[in-house]
């Protein structure tokens, strides 16, 4: 790692919102070039791109990426646009399958959208009440996308403690999801 990334990442671990700033700058055009390649609309990738950089103030205290700067930024918005893609396609399949269906749906799209924020609510509730370090490798994942790989490295974790947690994570989540439905 470059001494100016080390002096840079230090920074923005304390806070230095300067620090962070000239980070953003210095990245957020070559980014967006970049997450546009994948996600096709420039509004989208803008979107993409700041995600990844709230995430990191969001987690800058423990912020420490291996390698340099650089190719952690091009790393993380990758995976966030590909996070984009998956979610986009499984959206629109949801549409496309309900715009195909032959029996109406007995809920009206209020109903449904109730419902849905009903559940995502429930989901986000359950997830805080994981224990904070379990929390915090199941949001890295699921949320920042990164692989298991890039989460021990960040952590300064073994990959097969990463791979524990986020078993138990999704044991406990599946648990007190049957738990609701009974």
């Amino acid at each position: 790692m470059r001494l100016s990334d080390l002096s840079l990442i230090k920074k923005i671990q304390r806070g230095d919102k300067l620090a962070f700033e000239s980070l953003f700058r210095s990245y957020y055009p070559l980014l967006c070039d970049y997450a546009q390649k994948y996600v096709k609309n420039p509004q989208a990738a803008e979107d993409q791109v700041q995600e990844v950089f709230v995430k990191i103030w969001e987690i800058r205290k423990d912020w420490n990426p291996q390698g340099t700067i650089q190719a952690y930024l091009y790393t993380a918005v990758r995976n966030q646009s590909l996070n984009y893609l998956k979610h986009k396609k499984i959206v629109d399949d949801w549409k496309q399958e309900e715009a195909l269906s032959d029996t109406p749906s007995p809920f009206s799209p209020t109903e449904k959208r109730a419902n849905f924020e009903e559940m995502n609510k429930w989901l986000q509730e359950a997830i805080q009440k994981l224990p904070e370090k379990r929390r915090e490798i199941f949001q890295l994942s699921r949320d920042h996308g990164l692989t298991y790989v890039e989460i021990s490295k960040t952590l300064g974790i073994s990959v097969k403690t990463v791979e524990t947690q986020m078993g138990r994570s999704l044991r406990h989540l599946r648990s007190r999801l049957e738990q609701r439905l009974r």
